[in-house]
Formats: structure tokens, C-alpha cells, sequence
């Protein structure tokens, strides 16, 4: 199996119509001199009328050319809209590497700058920011 066959496999465990739940796709929320990093938010289909808990997913540290494209590989996908048909809002998003575990500061403030963009965001997003979950 190649590479990019890899990246497509889904997790194993669906529900019935969640492959019908589209995400609001790249949002910026981080802006760096080399680069810009993106998020993915999967919103249940069932309209609350509030806004809703959310599951944050946090990728492992891929090799440098699937980074730009973590949060949007299968397993990353099928996770978002598996929580998200369940009522929960989910985020899907992109960090910098951790170059072998030399710059685990760099990813571990674009985490932060995540966080920091959903509470500054939380009314325009439609999400609770006192009832996040992180998934790592």
C-alpha cells in the first residue's frame, strides 16, 4: 500500500450519514513568517441554538511533507465528523514539527495559539470554550 492510500484510511467505527459532515475548511489561525496554519471545525448537523462542546485533535508529529496536510488526512477526518455526529463540535488542525523532538516549543505554541483562537473566536466559531476536550 502506498503512501497516500495510507493517509485516506478512515478509522473503522462509523455511524450512519457521518461522511455527510463537511467542515468549515482552512481557517487561519496562526500566521508565521514562513508559513500559515490552518484549522478544520466539523459542526454536528442538528442545529442547537447554542454553542457546542468541542474536541480538539491533536496530530502526531508526521514527517515533514504530510504536516501541511495532517489535519486533513483520513484518521483525522473520520474522528472529526465521528465526534461531530455525535452533537459535538470538532477541530482539525495543522502545527509545526517537532524536528525530532528539538523544537517541541515551536509545536507546543501553536497548540496554545489554537486554544487562544477558539476563545477569541468561540462566538463566530458557535463553540463553548468552557467545554473543550483535547484528543492527542
Amino acid at each position: 500500500m502506498d503512501l497516500d492510500a495510507i493517509l485516506q484510511q478512515r478509522i473503522v467505527y462509523a455511524l450512519p450519514a457521518m461522511e455527510t459532515i463537511t467542515p468549515q475548511s482552512d481557517l487561519v489561525y496562526k500566521r508565521l513568517p514562513d508559513r500559515v496554519l490552518h484549522c478544520d471545525i466539523y459542526h454536528p448537523q442538528m442545529p442547537t441554538h447554542q454553542p457546542s462542546p468541542c474536541v480538539i485533535f491533536i496530530h502526531g508529529n508526521w514527517p515533514e511533507p504530510i504536516l501541511p496536510v495532517a489535519k486533513s488526512v483520513g484518521q483525522a477526518i473520520s474522528w472529526a465528523q465521528l465526534v461531530a455526529a455525535h452533537g459535538i463540535s470538532a477541530i482539525t488542525f495543522t502545527h509545526r514539527s517537532t524536528q525530532r523532538h528539538t523544537r517541541v516549543a515551536d509545536a507546543a505554541s501553536d497548540v496554545v495559539d489554537l486554544l487562544q483562537y477558539v476563545a477569541r473566536e468561540h462566538g463566530t466559531l458557535d463553540i463553548d470554550p468552557g467545554r473543550l476536550a483535547l484528543f492527542a
